[in-house]
């Protein structure tokens, strides 16, 4: 893609979705624009969605690329086949892309696989894309909608929550006189202070 910008990223995901249904998780690494060290819980605009659909995420540890071998191998060995011989334009790059691609799929055996390929090993999903789930939080919650600003009203003052909520609705539960636990779906974002 030319962009990392959610929007563009998202249409992207829904045509994966529909195309081959709805994964239980995504595992995640922690750059943009999957995951942020501003924003509650770590959301952004894109991973707030996910969990709005009912996708789990998976964070692997910041600096730790161990974490999710296989992913980063695979990216070390694109970059051999692929990026160190670029092509001279970006419609050749693609190109290039999608024979390493189907190679990488179904032609090369994989050790971790037991040097079957990707392809005889991968099932679609069987969770259909049809968007937002509804969101019911708890009865001891109080909700408020994150506007656009990235903003709610709360015990009578604007309380900052992130743009990547904006639009969406989350769930307060007061934990402590003066600090609340916000919830977006079943996941917690931490809590809200409110004194000082």
């Amino acid at each position: 893609m030319q962009t990392t910008k959610a929007s563009a990223v998202r249409i992207e995901f829904e045509r994966v979705f529909e195309q081959y249904g709805l994964p239980e998780a995504i595992l995640l690494d922690n750059g943009s624009p999957f995951a942020s060290t501003r924003s509650p819980g770590g959301l952004t605009t894109l991973s707030a969605w996910w969990v709005s659909l009912g996708v789990k995420l998976l964070r692997n540890r910041p600096a730790h690329p161990e974490d999710n071998g296989g992913h980063e191998r695979m990216h070390l060995d694109m970059r051999y086949d692929v990026e160190d011989v670029a092509a001279d334009d970006l419609d050749a790059q693609r190109i290039a892309i999608r024979k390493w691609r189907a190679t990488f799929n179904h032609i090369r055996p994989h050790e971790a696989l037991e040097m079957r390929v990707p392809a005889e090993v991968y099932k679609p999903s069987r969770r259909r894309f049809t968007g937002p789930k509804r969101c019911w939080y708890p009865g001891d919650c109080d909700v408020r909608k994150v506007g656009t600003r990235g903003y709610i009203k709360y015990k009578g003052a604007p309380r900052y929550i992130g743009l990547a909520l904006a639009g969406q609705s989350i769930g307060l539960r007061h934990t402590a006189e003066d600090e609340v636990q916000m919830l977006f779906y079943d996941k917690d974002l931490g809590l809200l202070r409110l004194a000082g």
